[in-house]
């Protein structure tokens, strides 16, 4: 996996055994909160569910 890829992080937490599409979730959310919306595809950001409040929440904790 290369740092700072989305997909490799979301694909592993997918593909692995047990519950993977929460791993998946987790894996996404605990790479977004760490590196911010730099580290997602523009694709990704422009379909994210509730897109303006987390960006509005970002910006207020920087």
């Amino acid at each position: 996996m290369v740092k700072g890829d989305a997909r490799a992080a979301i694909a592993r937490g997918a593909h692995s055994s047990g519950d993977s599409d929460s791993i998946a979730a987790l894996a996404g959310a605990f790479a977004g909160a760490k590196h911010g919306p730099k580290y997602w595809l523009p694709e990704w950001i422009e379909v994210l569910e509730y897109r303006d409040r987390l960006s509005a929440l970002a910006r207020a904790w920087d």
